[in-house]
Parts: C-alpha cells; structure tokens; sequence
C-alpha cells in the first residue's frame, strides 16, 4: 500500500454499461443514411443523364458521378476520422454512445477505426456476424470490436451536428 492516491482516469474517459444492441443499430441506419445523403441523388442524376443523353444528359452524368464520389468521402470521414478522432460518428451522437479503446478508454484513433471499418467490412459479408455477435456475446461487443479491444459505452448526446470534431474539418 502507498500513500499516493490513485490515478484519475484519462481525460474524456467515459464507463458504464456497454451500448445496447438497438442503440447501435439505430447510429448505424443515421449514419448510412448521413453517407448517402449525397450517392443517392447522385446515382438519380447518373441515370436520368444517361436517358436524356446529349451534352445536358452528360452534364447531369458528371454532377450526378461527383456526387457520387463526394458522398463516398462523406461516408469514410463520417465512419473513420470523425469516430476515430472523437469516439463518435453522427449516429452515435445522436443516440448518446461512442466507441473508445478499452483498455486506455479513449477514442480509437484513426488507424484503428480504418482497422474497425475493414473488418466490419469483411465480417459483415458472412451473414452480418460480425455485428448480430453482439446479441450474444455477455460484454455486448460485437465481433470486430473484440479483435481490436474496442467498446461502445455511453458517451455525450447531442444532434447531428457539427460533423466535424472541434468543429474544424482538419
């Protein structure tokens, strides 16, 4: 025994009951749909250029494949820098949970929520196990968030909005 007192926890340090399975699958469909926000109208301007054809068809192509591209972008700063940076994607602020490591109980950073994202990826095309691993495993994570020693527990809630950490995009 010593007479120092024990350490505080990391700063942004969140604990408690990990996420529930609802909560998940609800950041999940917010932030597919914060994804495709931009890739939907996109395909729509693609394929309505394609029947106009001509050099406005084209036009209406080009914006369309922009788009597209631009919301690919959107997609991976939402799922990886935003959550790797901060914890939380705009899904998860919304519905009050965020993603952090589980041994230092900081977010993940960006290399490992690349890890996350790949092997969601990569697990998700084995009927979602991956994810429904969740409903069965007694910590609640999923199966990615195993092999990398992650958690989503509660964390700050809050809308949307910013989609940028510290409200700066870099």
């Amino acid at each position: 025994m010593t007479d120092f007192p024990a350490a505080p926890p990391p700063t942004g340090a969140v604990s408690g009951p990990p996420a529930t399975f609802g909560q998940r699958a609800i950041a999940l469909i917010i932030d597919t749909i914060v994804s495709f926000a931009l890739v939907l109208p996109g395909i729509v301007l693609v394929v309505i250029g394609l029947a106009i054809g001509g050099g406005f068809g084209g036009f209406l192509g080009l914006i369309g494949v922009l788009l597209v591209i631009a919301g690919f972008f959107v997609g991976l700063y939402v799922t990886i820098i935003a959550q790797g940076t901060t914890g939380q994607s705009p899904g998860k602020r919304m519905q009050g949970i965020q993603l952090q490591k589980g041994d230092t109980k900081q977010p993940v950073g960006v290399g490992l929520a690349i890890g996350r994202w790949l092997l969601a990826g990569l697990l998700s095309n084995f009927c979602y196990i991956g994810y429904l691993w969740m409903l069965f495993d007694p910590e609640k994570k999923t199966l990615y968030d195993k092999i990398l020693s992650a958690e989503v527990v509660p964390g700050p809630k809050s809308g949307i909005m910013p989609l940028f950490p510290g409200g700066k995009p870099f």
